[in-house]
């Protein structure tokens, strides 16, 4: 039953988050976000607050600010420099722990699932997430397979998934999600790198390479950026260019403006 609620409220702020993204900008108002959610004002707001920490005209706003992708910490300048890096949002706060993983794991179990921001894949091995992605933009299965051709992989949901789906909402409880990666040593170090920007900061491309120790590898870094196997958990949505644009994501960039705008509270 209460599994059931919450699915229902999620796809409903699923679709309510669609349709803000696709209004022209300062178009929709909340009443009108309301009636088609066939909600009162107040429960309008309270869904949001409950999934995505924000008020929703706050995002709709927040999504279309000049400022969206602007910077907000130092780049760090070599690898000898611990990042400084403070939260300042309410969405996807969860910290993880990421291992590299040598060979193919002998199980890999997935399952799919829905979340606010539409529904996703999860993949894990015993003992840590291996994949997390977005149906709606690639197929999850297929990129297991190609990823992780040795494995047996079995459809069967596990509470390790159902942690990490949790983690994907406002209020989440602060734990530690263990992530397992196939990867160079180099994507390794990107995404480790990732994994430490907090929600409601941003950084370039530029930025990470020179914490890497080559300020010329801005494009290699974004390849390692757009090889990213979990989606929001290792946030590759907080890099952005020097330029000031958002800049593409695997999973759409519509959905990478959303999540800033979200994260931006």
């Amino acid at each position: 039953m209460e599994q059931s609620y919450h699915t229902k409220r999620m796809q409903l702020t699923a679709v309510t988050l669609q349709r803000m993204l696709e209004a022209t900008p300062f178009s929709v108002s909340l009443a009108e976000l309301s009636a088609e959610l066939q909600l009162g004002v107040w429960e309008a707001r309270h869904l949001f607050q409950e999934y995505v920490g924000c008020d929703p005209i706050r995002v709709l706003h927040n999504s279309w600010s000049p400022a969206l992708a602007q910077v907000t910490i130092p780049a760090q300048l070599s690898i000898f420099d611990a990042p400084t890096i403070q939260p300042s949002g309410k969405f996807l706060k969860t910290t993880c722990e990421l291992e590299a993983l040598n060979q193919d794991p002998v199980e890999i179990s997935y399952s799919i699932h829905t979340s606010c921001l539409g529904e996703v894949f999860v993949a894990s091995t015993p003992t840590g997430i291996c994949q997390l992605t977005f149906e709606d933009s690639e197929n999850g299965l297929e990129r297991l397979k190609k990823t992780y051709p040795e494995a047996e992989l079995i459809e069967q949901p596990s509470e390790l998934q159902e942690l990490a789906v949790n983690a994907l909402k406002s209020n989440s409880p602060a734990i530690c999600l263990p992530l397992q990666v196939k990867a160079t040593p180099f994507q390794l170090s990107v995404w480790r790198y990732l994994s430490e920007i907090s929600s409601g900061d941003v950084v370039t491309y530029r930025m990470i390479a020179e914490f890497l120790g080559d300020a010329n590898a801005s494009r290699a870094v974004g390849t390692a950026v757009g090889a990213n196997p979990i989606a929001l958990l290792i946030p590759c949505h907080r890099v952005v260019h020097r330029s000031g644009k958002i800049g593409k994501f695997r999973w759409g960039s519509k959905r990478k403006r959303l999540l800033l705008a979200i994260e931006k509270g």
